[in-house]
């Protein structure tokens, strides 16, 4: 980032830090969450419960991004939830809309942080009209060049306890309000349109038997994919052996690995395919188990009360998976394939027998 926009930004935008004041009693606060994706959106949830139960009344508001605002579609938390889209910023009856969304008058605004820092997160948190703004002086160690866009710049350090859940990390931000400790656990609301969804689903592939399970095999990042032998074969134990009811879940940037699990199988099963994140968390909380490997999907099965096995490779399960004491976490190294299906078969069993 140039000299000159620093410069220019910080002019314009840059935050009075003699006039900063708490307030007591907010009546509203704004969240910028735009750079982030489905699972760190996800985490973000008990940032929004702390808030509400520190601030009773407070209404909160979310500015997201095309690829994470589905994440919140019905989140009892959220207020008002706005989709900053960088494309239509041509389009001057959106650009009104989105000004209008930043200059509300927030009496806080909030700019969370997780791996990395985004500028623009920033900036728009400066442009804002709110009264405090509060993100990160530092990340890891690594300082943000554009804090000045904030009354509170708030040092992010994974390093002060390397083995805490990005869910409880994200609350970091909330430093200066002195917040309780709070549960951690992820919330994604349904409603009964969705419930209604996945009750035909399950009706119209014969699943109502016992011990349901789902799976999502597919995942954004290559490394976190386990083989769909594995899949297959689970699926193939659990089929034979217990009569277990299966389904998978996942979109179309799935189908191929979809397709191989399902080449696998003795006998095909049905896909709960490109549906909304809350008609997904309904068909997931149908389940007597849901076994994922470590993507964003893995957070919206964290946010049920089902039982769950996820399946780590590259990535520290302390760190990203779905907290919850019925939630298990299988790793062996950085490749996710270490994992044997008989481990995955027996953690399962374990499970369902005694659910």
């Amino acid at each position: 980032m140039s000299a000159l926009i620093h410069f220019l930004s910080k002019f314009f935008f840059g935050a009075d830090r003699k006039k900063t004041v708490i307030p007591a009693n907010p009546a509203s606060c704004l969240i910028i969450r735009q750079h982030n994706q489905l699972g760190d959106m996800l985490a973000t949830v008990p940032l929004f419960r702390a808030i509400k139960s520190k601030f009773p009344g407070i209404k909160l508001y979310v500015l997201a991004s095309p690829d994470n605002f589905f994440a919140l579609n019905k989140n009892c938390y959220v207020d008002r939830l706005f989709v900053f889209d960088k494309k239509k910023l041509f389009d001057f009856k959106y650009l009104k809309e989105f000004f209008g969304f930043l200059r509300l008058g927030y009496d806080i605004t909030l700019v969370p942080g997780t791996v990395s820092i985004s500028f623009t997160s920033c900036l728009l948190a400066g442009i804002s009209s709110a009264k405090l703004k509060v993100g990160p002086a530092k990340l890891n160690g690594k300082k943000n060049e554009a804090d000045y866009f904030f009354h509170i710049p708030v040092d992010l350090d994974w390093s002060k306890n390397p083995r805490q859940s990005v869910y409880r990390f994200i609350l970091e931000v909330l430093e200066p309000f002195n917040v309780p400790e709070s549960d951690i656990h992820g919330e994604v609301t349904f409603d009964s349109d969705d419930s209604g969804e996945a009750e035909r689903f399950i009706e119209q592939n014969n699943l109502s038997r016992k011990y349901l399970v789902g799976l999502h095999v597919g995942a954004g990042k290559p490394p976190n994919v386990w083989k769909a032998g594995g899949f297959s074969s689970l699926i193939n134990k659990l089929q034979e052996d217990l009569n277990v009811p299966v389904f998978l879940t996942g979109s179309n940037q799935d189908d191929i690995q979809i397709e191989q699990v399902q080449n696998g199988l003795k006998i095909r099963v049905p896909v709960y395919k490109n549906k909304s994140i809350t008609s997904l968390a309904a068909m997931i909380s149908k389940a007597d188990l849901f076994i994922s490997n470590d993507t964003g999907i893995m957070h919206v099965a964290g946010a049920t009360q089902v039982p769950q096995i996820s399946l780590f490779g590259p990535t520290d399960p302390d760190n990203w998976a779905a907290p919850g004491g019925n939630k298990i976490n299988l790793r062996k190294s950085e490749n996710i394939d270490d994992i044997t299906v008989d481990e995955v078969y027996n953690t399962a069993v374990k499970i369902l027998l005694k659910n």
